[in-house]
Order: C-alpha cells, then structure tokens, then sequence
C-alpha cells in the first residue's frame, strides 16, 4: 500500500493523529504524565518513476471530545490535489499520553474517521479498532467506498505492540511481521516475508518522521520524510 500515493496520504494523516497500533502496559517504561502531539507537519514523498508528493497537515487535539482532528493539504507532480480531513477518537486523554509509554509508540485509538473535504481520489473512509482486556488490539476493521478489509492480531512483543498480523480484503490476503528497534526508534514490517519492507521511524515525542518502502530488488525506495513544526503539549 505504500507504493501508492492514496496510501502515503492516509499514512501522513496518521503520523499527525497518532499512527494506529496497540499496547497493553506490561513491561513497558514507566508512564508518563504528558506528551508532545505534533500539530503542524510537512512532508514529501518520492517514488519510482520520479513521482513526488508534498503534504501539509494541521492538527488539533480536543480534550473534552477526547479528539483529534487533522487536515492535510496534498498535491503531487502528476496534477492530483486534495484536501482531507481525519477525526481521530480516544476512549480518554490518558490513553493519548499512554502510547509514548514506549517508542515506537503504542496507539490506543478506537476510530479515525477520513472524509475528503476538496479535490479527486476517495471521498472518505474509516478505521475501527477493536481492543481486549488487556488493551492489545483484536482486529482493525479498514472501510472505504473500495470495500471492506479485516486485520486481525495473533502477535504481540512484551510491551504489547503487535508483530503479527493478517489483512483480508478483495483481492488479497497478506500476512505482516513487525519489529522494533527502541533504540533506533523504528517500526518494520515486513508482507508476506517479502519483498515489500517497510521502515518507520519516530522522533522522542512518538511522532513519525520517515517511512522508507522498499519492493523486492529495487534499488529506488519510496520515502516520505516528515517535518514537525509545531505540537500541543496533551496531559492526563
């Protein structure tokens, strides 16, 4: 999904309301109190083929509706623009503040709504995350005008961040493995055992700064390298 530009946009929106994961609190470091949510982003993708793609995202995080809402601004050299919209939603801000307990961070985030608010491509789509006692993630449910997928979580590391999953949808049924490197603050998965890898990377606040793809043999990779200029400092 990487390698097409719808793909990177919605990755975008998610690095600015915090990507969609999951954790329980066992073995991770002790909690923290606050943390930085970034608010103001820019970024640019580079694909094969000389695609390029610039992305400018606003965020605003609102405690009382325990919500955050992004806009993003995208337009790329093959003439598409749009602009979206991404409502993020929290069961409370605690669990916002929770998911930096380790980074990569986890992600407690119930839904995140797209609605597409100018321009061509999809005019919305949702996801929805379904969560056990233990607060580890069951199954992500991905709806859009295209249909329907399901990923469901076997998994998980000590910290409770998955690193096993199946996605179904039309057409496809991939199995991802997902590791992470604390030290180096990034995020890999791996489908199907290859060829397509995917590397994130997070800066200490949580928020994602890089996504490195790379298919099989090819010696040009898609990037997106994300800027963070602005954030909101979110307490319990």
């Amino acid at each position: 999904m990487w390698l097409r530009y719808s793909g990177l946009l919605f990755a975008f929106v998610a690095a600015g309301a915090a990507a969609l994961a999951d954790g329980d609190n066992r073995g991770v470091s002790a909690a923290q109190s606050c943390r930085n949510l970034a608010t103001e982003l820019t970024a640019q993708t580079t694909a094969p083929g000389g695609f390029v793609a610039d992305m400018k995202t606003s965020c605003s995080f609102n405690a009382p509706a325990k919500q955050s809402t992004c806009t993003v601004q995208y337009s790329d050299r093959r003439g598409t623009s749009m602009t979206t919209t991404t409502i993020t939603t929290y069961n409370s801000v605690a669990d916002v503040v929770d998911e930096i307990a380790v980074n990569p961070p986890l992600s407690y985030a119930l839904t995140a709504k797209v609605s597409q608010t100018s321009g061509r491509g999809t005019p919305g789509s949702g996801v929805t995350n379904t969560f056990g006692d233990n607060r580890r993630i069951l199954k992500t449910v991905n709806s859009s005008v295209g249909g329907e997928s399901t990923t469901t979580y076997s998994e998980w590391d000590q910290a409770g961040r998955p690193t096993r999953a199946n996605d179904v949808g039309k057409g496809f049924n991939n199995t991802r493995i997902i590791s992470y490197d604390n030290g180096a603050r990034t995020r890999t998965t791996v489908v199907n055992g290859g060829p397509l890898r995917t590397v994130e990377t997070f800066d200490a606040d949580g928020n994602q700064i890089e996504t490195l793809a790379t298919s099989g043999g090819m010696a040009v990779a898609t990037k997106t390298t994300i800027t963070v200029t602005a954030s909101q400092r979110i307490c319990k």
